[in-house]
């Protein structure tokens, strides 16, 4: 039933991957990458994949799925909850 897992995340790989690319370019073209926390954040970027895939490796897949989904909606009522937070101070200007 559908794509495998491992092909879906390489697909989304493949379409995400030109799309930092150019967001990166247009970032540097306006000057709004601070570059002296490049180093830092980029090192914690790498670490934190090691100890993401470390974690992923001791949790059962159904587990990082739920977690994931939790997430994900948790985010989703949050920009919700902003964006209805804007549009309240919108009407009140």
């Amino acid at each position: 039933r559908g794509v495998k897992l491992p092909t879906a995340r390489g697909a989304v790989l493949l379409l995400f991957i030109p799309c930092a690319i150019a967001a990166v370019v247009g970032h540097i073209r306006n000057k709004l990458i601070e570059w002296k926390i490049v180093l830092p954040a980029s090192i914690a970027g790498v670490a934190g994949v090691f100890v993401g895939l470390w974690i992923a490796d001791l949790v059962k897949e159904t587990v990082l799925n739920f977690v994931l989904a939790g997430w994900l909606g948790w985010m989703g009522v949050c920009e919700i909850r902003k964006a209805l937070s804007s549009l309240k101070r919108q009407k009140e200007r």
